[in-house]
C-alpha cells in the first residue's frame, strides 16, 4: 500500500522521540521523501534571488504581504497604528516583546534585515513547484491535530484552527532573531531546514530564576539575552524537522544566519484562526479560501 506524502510527514512526526532538555522537543531526519524535498530543494536552490532583494526593499509600506507581521517605519512610528496597538500592552503602552526587538533593529538602523514571508498563493510566481503537495502536507496535519498535539505534554488548544504555511527567507549574516516563545495564537510548530548545505539550527534557552513570562500575546519582559540560560544549538541539515508545542513559560528559542547566503526554511504552524494571518481555517461546513495563504480546506475532510 502506497503512503501519501501527508501520512507520510505525519507519521515521521508521531514516530520522532521527544526530546526534554531543556524542554520538550523533537528533532527528525528526512521530514520529506527525498523526491519530494529534492522538488522543493530545486525550486529554492533556482529562486531569483536579486528579485527576492528587490522586492523586500521596495516593501516598506507592506503594499504586498512578503514581511508578514513586520511593520513599515511609519507604522511602527504611530503610536495609533493598528500594529502598534496590537503589539503594546493595552494596560501600560509597553512595547511587546517582538515590538521590543523591532526597536532595537529601527534604533540600529537595520530597518532592512528582516526575513520575507512567501506563502503559498505566491509560489508559483516564484517559480517554486509545491502548492499541491503542500497542500496535502497541511490536509494530513489538520486531520492528526490532536495526535501530534499529544507528542507534548503541554499545549493551548483551540477549537476554530488553521495552518499558517510559508517559506521563510533569513538574510545573511548579520542576522540573529530574537529569543522568543511561540505565541499564544501557536499550537503547534514545524520547521523544515532547507538551503543552505551548511547553516546553523535552532537555538534552545532557559529563562533565569526570577524573569518574568509574558502572559498571552503581549510582554512584561524584555527579550534581553542576559535574562536567559543558552543550553544547546541544534545541528542544520537540509529535510531535518523541527517540532514542539509552544508553552509560554519554557519553550524559549532563537536562531541566526551566519552564512553570506539567504537561509530558506519551510514553517508550519497548527493554532487559532486568524484573518490575515496566512492561515486556511478549518469548517466542517464550507470551504474557505484564504487569499492570503492561497489554500483551502475539504469540508468533507474527517477531523
Amino acid at each position: 500500500m502506497t503512503t501519501s506524502l501527508g501520512e507520510y510527514f505525519v507519521n515521521k512526526c508521531l514516530e520522532a522521540t521527544t526530546q526534554t532538555d531543556p524542554w520538550p522537543y523533537a528533532q527528525f531526519p528526512d521530514a520529506l521523501p527525498a523526491d519530494s524535498f529534492n522538488k522543493l530543494k530545486k525550486s529554492i536552490v533556482n529562486i531569483d534571488r536579486d528579485r527576492l532583494k528587490d522586492d523586500h526593499n521596495k516593501d516598506a509600506d507592506r503594499k504586498s504581504f512578503t514581511k508578514d507581521d513586520f511593520p513599515s517605519f511609519k507604522e511602527f512610528t504611530d503610536s495609533n497604528s493598528a500594529w502598534r496597538k496590537e503589539h503594546s500592552d493595552p494596560r501600560t503602552g509597553e512595547l511587546g516583546q517582538f515590538a521590543q526587538w523591532v526597536d532595537a533593529k529601527h534604533k540600529s538602523n537595520n530597518t532592512l534585515q528582516n526575513p520575507t514571508y512567501l506563502y503559498p498563493a505566491q509560489w508559483k510566481e516564484w517559480g517554486i513547484d509545491f502548492v499541491d503537495e503542500i497542500y496535502e502536507i497541511g490536509q494530513a496535519v489538520l486531520d492528526n491535530a490532536r495526535a501530534l498535539c499529544d507528542k507534548f505534554p503541554k499545549y493551548h488548544w483551540y477549537e476554530k484552527r488553521g495552518l499558517n504555511v510559508h517559506l521563510k527567507v533569513d538574510p545573511p549574516a548579520p542576522f540573529e532573531y530574537y529569543i522568543h516563545t511561540d505565541n499564544i495564537f501557536k499550537t503547534w510548530t514545524s520547521i523544515i531546514y532547507i538551503d543552505p548545505d551548511e547553516n546553523e539550527g535552532t537555538e534552545l534557552y532557559s529563562a533565569k530564576e526570577g524573569v518574568v513570562h509574558r502572559p498571552k500575546a503581549f510582554g512584561d519582559r524584555t527579550s534581553n539575552p542576559d535574562d536567559f540560560n543558552f543550553i544547546k544549538k541544534l545541528p542544520w541539515k537540509p529535510n531535518t524537522n523541527f517540532t514542539l508545542c509552544s508553552d509560554l513559560d519554557r519553550t524559549y528559542h532563537s536562531y541566526s544566519n551566519p552564512s553570506d547566503q539567504m537561509r530558506f526554511t519551510l514553517c508550519m504552524f497548527q493554532g487559532k484562526y486568524k484573518a490575515n494571518g496566512g492561515f486556511f481555517i478549518e469548517d466542517k461546513n464550507k470551504p474557505i479560501v484564504n487569499k492570503w495563504a492561497g489554500l483551502t480546506i475539504d469540508p468533507a475532510s474527517k477531523r
